[in-house]
């Protein structure tokens, strides 16, 4: 019994050892994993614009750019923009009673380097209520370099947004008084 028992503990040793032979490998993986979180920011340099006083049915285009800096410390942002209906108008892709146009581009070398109003193309750059990625076309003249544009911006990188204004041709309501449609620039990552 005893020399059944030394025969079966021998034959389990040996055959653990084969087992730990087997599976010995020279080599091995290590998945070796991080997660970065880049802050996007977004700067103006002003947060407003005045057109002033216009009558009906006419157009305006901004004669300064804002000034829009990516201050993001760590990460290549695009932008995306949208605009509000003001109190007493509707925002919309043509003027009519009581509804305004507002078109948005990014543009320029610097803030005094206004573009021309054919420029400004209506199916690319009419501002909406619904937020919008800016691409090569959209919110940008179509031809000009890519550092013009609101894609793609580095780090500190800088920015001309520009407006064109088409007033309602005629109004019932807000005569007389200020009308505002907020323009919001959103910080995105590059799509």
């Amino acid at each position: 019994m005893k020399r059944a028992m030394g025969l079966i503990i021998g034959l389990l040793f040996l055959f653990g050892m084969v087992s730990i032979a087997q599976s010995a490998t020279e080599t091995q993986d290590i998945a070796v994993k991080v997660t970065v979180t880049a802050e996007l920011s977004v700067a103006v340099d002003t947060n407003e614009y005045n057109f002033a006083a216009r009558d009906t049915g006419v157009v305006a285009i901004s004669t300064t750019a804002i000034t829009v800096t990516n201050d993001s410390t760590s990460a290549e942002e695009s932008y995306k923009l949208n605009g509000t209906n003001s109190s007493n108008w509707t925002l919309a892709s043509a003027p009519a009673l009581n509804t305004f146009e507002l078109r948005a581009m990014f543009d320029g070398i610097s803030d005094s380097d206004q573009p021309a109003e054919v420029d400004f193309d209506a199916s690319d750059d009419d501002l909406t209520t619904s937020v919008e990625y800016c691409t090569a076309d959209k919110f940008a003249v179509t031809g000009s370099p890519a550092a013009q544009k609101g894609i793609d911006v580095p780090i500190n990188g800088v920015r001309y947004l520009w407006f064109l204004l088409k007033t309602p041709t005629s109004i019932s309501v807000g005569s007389g008084s200020e009308q505002t449609s907020t323009v919001t620039i959103t910080a995105a990552y590059p799509q």
